[in-house]
């Protein structure tokens, strides 16, 4: 009886809100979330603030039924979240017939008796018609994140965007836009898929947001972390100084029995120390000695003398860019192999053996390679390689200090010394090259459409310092499909980010 008048109130509402309007409705309408067969999805569902306190559920459509908050079943947990101003519903094991009409509600406690603050539409796919690799990323404050929005290709020509739930904000394809929070930029590169950058992200920033295909969306959760703080702060207090500075002249003979026991503990630790100091310098100065490598160049002779350890069993060479036969020939470069006195490398039976090294030709731009060692470089990113499929995009965060905000930021293939400038997009025969700076100590690469031929090795360029990253791009795995003869009553499909599996199951006649 009680569930019953709970759906009757519901329904009279409901009534109410198609007369009134916005009184009793205050959320998005036609929003189709597209979600995998099988699969899970979290909704998130916003209130006013001064609905902290009252009731909410979770409404199906579909068998009439109502979940209020901070219950948890097998496949359904409606948890509230007050300090967020909203509730989320997670759905598990998702199916067709879970597809249809819900909404979020909540139960204001005056009129109207209830308020609708979002109506979402559930489609349960094979094949979603929008989807993401994950529901949740993450970054940390002032940084960048990119998201990669995969699309259906009967979406090609719909309406691409990003949305944030909370203010109803939306960024669209091929624009740039400055929120107050941080700066957005969207790029599809055609391919069924479409990517979002974020820069400059700030702890404001976090939150629920969708990528939009038209009517078609699928929520994903932003979550930015503070920034670890470059030096660790003085947490001492003035007035504890002050307490002790008192208790010391309260009670001298407290303090000279202190001083008594700890001097002579310093002095034992002090030599400690000495000793442990003296024991690493020591070790760190020997193969310092023994791998001291020394390098004379006089005309187009380059000679390298490698010393190291008697016991290492190497053959060490000296390489010389002349033909000791053919003086006037430089084409080849000749290693003659000998041994060093003190090592255990023996050369084999012949004496003297030379090697054939490709010579080294350098160019004109790159003509010196200043390699340099600190604890805190000017340029740095944070690993040097990065990997992406064919035709999929990859983003790379180069950081600078603050010494190099105003100069000149280029990412350059070391093969062909093509570089690109921040603030430009260049498309070449391999790739989209998208350059943004943050203004806050990094710039972001983002590059769409990889192909094949974009693997090798690149930098990240500031001013004229430099430093190196590989990129491997790896073959797209192929679409498979797997036929079963027999009679066919029921299809199956199923599909990941990059692959699709159609089975067509048999079935027995009854």
């Amino acid at each position: 009886m009680a569930a019953y008048t709970k759906l009757k109130i519901f329904y009279i509402s409901v009534g109410f809100w198609h007369i009134l309007g916005v009184d009793c409705y205050s959320g998005w309408a036609n929003h189709v979330l597209t979600v995998q067969t099988g699969g899970s999805v979290t909704i998130p569902c916003h209130y006013d603030k001064k609905y902290t306190q009252q009731k909410k559920y979770w409404f199906s459509e579909i068998d009439k039924s109502n979940t209020y908050t901070n219950t948890t079943e097998e496949n359904l947990s409606v948890i509230d979240h007050p300090d967020q101003s909203l509730f989320t519903v997670t759905m598990r094991n998702l199916q067709n017939k879970h597809s249809g009409h819900y909404y979020c509600v909540v139960e204001t406690g005056e009129q109207p008796l209830i308020n609708i603050t979002y109506e979402p539409q559930l489609k349960i796919q094979s094949a979603p018609d929008v989807s993401v690799v994950s529901s949740s990323v993450s970054g940390h404050e002032g940084g960048n994140i990119s998201v990669q929005c995969f699309y259906s290709s009967g979406y090609q020509n719909e309406v691409k965007q990003w949305c944030r739930y909370k203010d109803q904000s939306c960024y669209t394809v091929e624009r740039t836009e400055t929120s107050q929070n941080s700066s957005v930029q969207i790029s599809d590169d055609g391919r069924r898929s479409f990517t979002v950058l974020m820069t400059g992200l700030r702890l404001t920033d976090s939150g629920w947001y969708f990528c939009s295909v038209g009517e078609a969306l699928n929520p994903v959760h932003l979550t930015v972390t503070e920034a670890k703080p470059d030096k660790e702060k003085d947490t001492s207090k003035p007035g504890n100084h002050d307490n002790t500075n008192n208790t010391t002249e309260d009670n001298p003979q407290k303090h000279n029995a202190r001083l008594t026991v700890w001097l002579p503990v310093s002095a034992v630790l002090l030599l400690l120390l000495i000793l442990i100091i003296v024991f690493i310098w020591r070790l760190r100065r020997r193969p310092k000695q023994d791998e001291q490598q020394i390098r004379e160049r006089s005309g187009s002779r380059t000679i390298d003398i490698i010393y190291s350890k008697p016991d290492d069993p190497v053959i060490y060479s000296t390489i010389n860019d002349e033909n000791p036969n053919e003086p006037n020939k430089d084409i080849t470069t000749y290693s003659t192999i000998d041994n060093v006195s003190g090592s255990e490398a023996k050369l084999p039976t012949g004496g003297t053996i030379y090697s054939t090294v490709a010579p080294h030709q350098q160019q004109q731009n790159f003509e010196h390679e200043d390699i340099r060692s600190c604890n805190s470089p000017h340029v740095s990113v944070v690993s040097s390689s990065v990997s992406g499929h064919e035709g999929g995009d990859i983003s790379v965060q180069c950081f600078y200090s603050s010494g190099y905000q105003n100069k000149a930021k280029q990412w350059c293939r070391y093969k062909d010394q093509s570089c690109y400038t921040v603030g430009r997009t260049d498309t070449s025969q391999s790739s989209s090259v998208q350059i943004s700076d943050d203004g806050r100590g990094s710039f972001t690469v983002l590059m769409t459409g990889l192909r094949l031929t974009d693997s090798g090795w690149y930098f990240c360029s500031v001013g004229d310092l430099q430093v190196p990253l590989q990129l491997t791009v790896t073959k797209a795995k192929p679409e498979i499909v797997t036929i079963q003869t027999g009679t066919v009553e029921g299809t199956s499909i199923t599909c990941g980010a990059f692959l699709c599996v159609t089975e067509l199951e048999e079935f027995s006649p009854h």
